[in-house]
């Protein structure tokens, strides 16, 4: 939230030059980076005839004992799951689009940023108390709420006609991403073995990440073609999709949890 906040007062000290801000940017991002090489990483290696519980915090697989990385080790719930998130994926198009949806209903650069800046607040508000409810309930369904959230939130841009509209889906867009964003790597953590858990969130990563590129192509040809709302509509379709695969597939049943 503090980020666009920043943006905007730089913006204003720059004379509203976008690049000059831009290039500001650089900075916090070099000096985050480098920040990231002071932390060290824990240590796998454990002491001989040591077992320690695989949910531990040291429960990682020694690295001279990581198997090679193969397809075939990742577990069948988390490839159900791969497959479930999948039509998701391909609607999820860049939030650059609800960016352009929000000024097309007639808000302002600037004003887009606090929109934005909402959301932001909503997300950050919003992600304790929702990653609490899914160690206590089940993770599933609230992945199951976040892709419902999802789908109201992109039928209402494909609906908006006025202003206010905007405001409102843009923080109920923050509670979609506080439900799905923690809660979907932990539900990842919860279905494959301690040694693979990096390997598969990468795997989840790298399928995210494709199909968003591929859906936010779709999205750019779907707003030039047939109009702004069906990106919007096409989104909510395929999170509804989503939704039904992980509440009704039986491949996705939760393990328990101590």
């Amino acid at each position: 939230m503090v980020g666009p906040l920043l943006a905007l007062a730089l913006l204003a000290l720059a004379g509203g030059d976008l690049r000059r801000v831009i290039t500001l940017a650089v900075i916090p991002g070099a000096i985050g980076a480098l920040l990231v090489l002071t932390v060290s990483d824990p240590r796998r290696t454990k002491s001989p005839g040591v077992t320690e519980p695989e949910g531990s915090p040291s429960g990682e697989m020694p690295a001279k004992q990581a198997p090679p990385l193969r397809w075939s080790l990742v577990p069948r719930r988390f490839r159900v799951y791969l497959g479930a998130w999948l039509p998701f994926s391909l609607v999820n198009s860049s939030d650059v689009f609800l960016i352009l949806r929000a000024k097309q209903l007639g808000y302002s650069a600037t004003a887009v940023v606090l929109i934005y800046a909402l959301y932001n607040l909503v997300y950050a508000l919003a992600s304790v108390p929702l990653g609490h409810l899914s160690d206590r309930l089940k993770r599933r369904r609230v992945l199951v709420g976040g892709m419902v959230a999802f789908a109201l939130v992109y039928t209402g841009f494909a609906l908006a006609t006025a202003p206010w509209h905007a405001l409102v889906l843009f923080a109920l867009y923050g509670l979609y991403i506080a439900a799905t964003d923690g809660v979907g790597k932990a539900f990842v953590v919860d279905m494959v073995p301690a040694g693979l858990r990096a390997t598969s969130i990468g795997f989840l990563g790298t399928v995210t990440g494709l199909a968003t590129l591929a859906a936010s192509t779709v999205a750019g040809v779907l707003w030039d073609a047939v109009g702004p709302w069906a990106p919007f509509a096409y989104g909510a379709a395929g999170a509804l999709i989503c939704a039904a695969f992980l509440a009704l597939l039986p491949g996705l049943r939760e393990p328990a949890r101590s």
